[in-house]
This record gives structure tokens, sequence and C-alpha cells, in this order.
């Protein structure tokens, strides 16, 4: 299974690397404290806001505490100078494979770790992907991208009237007594309204962990 994940990590680097907007030094984005609007930062996910010793308010695409005139470059009203920083997403690709390139879409290490790499015609592994429409983190053309091809020529996808995607929380994927029977072995599902790590979305988290214990029980034999 993958939740909110990328899977072909050369082209998401390169998604990273090629960061269409800069952060300023010292400048202030401001939160509504009451609505968390904007969702996001101009600069995100390409640089990625961080509290050292509270990891539990990363700004990601859901903002778990909505937190107010945040200061980028280390400076934040709420949190001490030396406690926070501003991390270049691009170098946590980097060090995943322990190699330093500036064109990730010909590094071979990146591509050897790949989940969309692993499947061939003799390893048609079931492959579940979960993403959410609403994730600017991990867009979801980041957890397809040469994916959906493989996934169709090795094993097949499952069809949702004729689609590859299962496009809607409320979409009923198949039911666990069913996988054993279906000549397609791959299933691929878009929440509504859900973002990074299955969070928020009417009724997304529910809908998520009932799906992964559905597709869990029709494998587990």
């Amino acid at each position: 299974m993958s939740l909110a994940a990328p899977t072909n990590l050369n082209t998401f680097s390169n998604y990273l690397i090629n960061a269409n907007a800069n952060y300023t030094c010292g400048q202030a984005y401001e939160f509504n404290q009451a609505t968390c609007n904007p969702p996001e930062l101009p600069f995100f996910p390409r640089y990625f806001p961080y509290v050292i010793n509270q990891q539990r308010t990363v700004i990601n695409s859901v903002v778990l505490n909505c937190i107010p005139a945040v200061r980028i470059c280390g400076i934040n009203w709420d949190v001490p100078l030396l406690l926070s920083r501003i991390l270049y997403s691009y170098n946590f690709t980097q060090s995943l494979v322990a190699a330093v390139s500036t064109n990730p879409l010909s590094l071979t290490a990146l591509s050897n770790a790949s989940p969309s790499n692993s499947l061939t015609s003799t390893r048609e592994i079931p492959t579940f992907i979960l993403h959410g429409d609403s994730d600017i983190l991990v867009p979801y053309t980041q957890s397809t991208v040469g994916m959906e091809s493989r996934l169709d020529s090795y094993g097949g996808i499952i069809q949702n009237n004729g689609s590859n995607i299962h496009d809607g929380t409320n979409v009923a994927i198949p039911a666990s007594s069913t996988y054993a029977t279906l000549s397609d072995k791959h299933l691929i599902k878009l929440y509504t309204g859900v973002g990074h790590g299955g969070r928020s979305g009417t009724n997304g988290p529910l809908a998520i962990r009932t799906d992964i214990i559905t597709w869990l029980n029709g494998h587990i034999n």
C-alpha cells in the first residue's frame, strides 16, 4: 500500500528541486487562526517550516494547530529562534539515497529506490494507492506518475466504471472476498478533500482506515 506517498522518486525530486516560489528571510506569512486560510505557504513544499522540539507543529497540507504569524528563517513569534528552521525539501530525497545531484531525473539511486520500478512481469505485487486530492505536500500526480502505467502493464488495475481511479471518498472498493477472483491485481483510490497523511475531508480518515482493512483482509490468506 502507498498512502500519500510519491512512487517515482526521480520525478518527485525534480518537482522539489524546481521551486516555483522562494521565501524571503524575515518575511511574515500570516495564518488566519479561525479558518487556516490560506492553507499553505507560497514556498511549500519545496521549503519546509519545522519546529525542532514540536514535530506535530510542522506546517503541512493540514495545519494541525493553525500557527498564527509564522515568520520564516528561524523567526517565529511563538517559538524560540533556535528551535525554528526552514528545511530544503530536496535535501531529504538526496539524504534518502546518500547521493548529491543537480539532475534528479537521471539519478540512478533514486530510480532504484522508486516503487514504480519494483513491478516487473515476474514481480506483480498487489498494490493499493490511496491519496487525497487536497494533498499539497505530495500532490496526487506524484503518487501515480509512471506508476499507473506500470500497474496497468504488470497485473492490471481494478476498474471503477471504466476508469482506473476510484474517484471519491464514498466510492466503494471491492469487498474483501472478491480479490481472489479478480483478474486485475491493483487499486487506486482518490479521496475527496483529504490532505497529506489521510487527514481532513468529510469522513476521509475513517474511509481510508476502512479501505485499508478491506484491502488487507482480501490479501492475508
